[in-house]
């Protein structure tokens, strides 16, 4: 029984799990990240080196996207919830499952910059809103305009 530790551990996170490091305890490298909201991280992948396998301690789902964050320059331009609207996924196909239940990303070279994690169906959420929202507006500017040349 003096063998066993327990270790607090919060639930999600994010670290580089190295193949190449020989003990248990230097596998793990942790990353610098910003949490945007619940469906979205922003990565720094600064200091560590490649090749390296990205984990993220959640559940498993192959809807979890990795995209290139925009330069900082463009990256006032835009809100928090379209920056990676057109955007390409980040690496694709390079997504397995690690540890029987956390999402993970192969790297074989150092990611230009920064990463932006994010869930895409909240993606698809944001985009429809903005659907329905354009839509709507088409919608009351037609019956205006046909209540106007109707009298």
């Amino acid at each position: 029984m003096k063998d066993i530790s327990v270790e607090e551990v919060i639930s999600p996170s994010l670290y580089f799990a190295s193949e190449t490091q020989s003990s248990a305890s230097s596998i793990i490298q942790p990353i610098t990240y910003e949490r945007i909201n619940q469906t979205k991280y922003r990565i720094d992948t600064s200091g560590n080196t490649f090749p390296m396998v990205m984990v993220f301690n959640e559940n498993f789902n192959n809807k979890w996207k990795l995209y290139e964050a925009l330069p900082n320059g463009l990256k006032n331009k835009v809100t928090e919830f379209t920056q990676t609207w057109f955007q390409k996924i980040l690496p694709e196909g390079r997504h397995f499952t690690m540890y029987g239940f956390a999402n993970a990303w192969y790297f074989d070279k150092k990611p230009e910059g920064e990463l932006i994690l994010e869930f895409y169906p909240q993606k698809m959420f944001y985009q429809g809103i903005i659907v329905s929202i354009i839509s709507l507006g088409i919608v009351i500017c037609l019956y205006l305009i046909r209540s106007k040349y109707k009298n």
